[in-house]
């Protein structure tokens, strides 16, 4: 409630959090992905070589880390619940792309198998290791920003209707 009494506007604030959220997110993910490249090129040997690609992928994942912050922003807003928050983003994150998957594949509905592509962990997958099946890197990197925005949106709905 202390940040609503500084910044009324709901919607602005939500905004500023999100931006301060995303960019901790990205700078962390950075700094974790250059981390595990440094200590992964030399472990391998000669099977590690250091390479631009890697420089990508390193970017990639501080996107990703700074996309999925705001979604958990948005749910976190949305719920105003810690446990709820986690609760959905270990079902949104790991289990329901894994479950519409399997449940597709055991009943041929490949509809479903479709469906559990675009979510956050396998678009993120997608375009951190710049696959091009079942859809481009790109098209990843969007599904990912509109995770985002629908929580942000979500949250933002939320935070507009109820008392502080």
């Amino acid at each position: 409630t202390f940040s609503l009494q500084c910044v009324p506007a709901r919607t602005r604030l939500l905004l500023g959090k999100a931006s301060v959220v995303a960019a901790f997110g990205f700078a962390l993910g950075t700094l974790l992905g250059a981390v595990g490249v440094a200590v992964g090129v030399p472990a391998l040997a000669e099977y590690g070589q250091f390479s631009a690609s890697d420089v990508r992928s390193v970017l990639a994942i501080g996107l990703y880390c700074g996309l999925i912050s705001m979604v958990a922003l948005g749910v976190g807003t949305f719920t105003r619940s810690s446990a709820a928050t986690v609760s959905m983003l270990f079902l949104l994150l790991l289990v329901a792309s894994t479950l519409l998957d399997g449940l597709g594949e055991a009943f041929g509905w490949d509809w479903l198998v479709t469906i559990s592509t675009y979510f956050p962990n396998i678009a993120g997958q997608i375009f951190i290791t710049w696959a091009d099946q079942p859809y481009s890197p790109l098209i990843g990197l969007l599904t990912l920003a509109g995770w985002a925005a629908a929580a942000l949106l979500a949250g933002a709905a939320a935070l507009n209707t109820r008392d502080a």
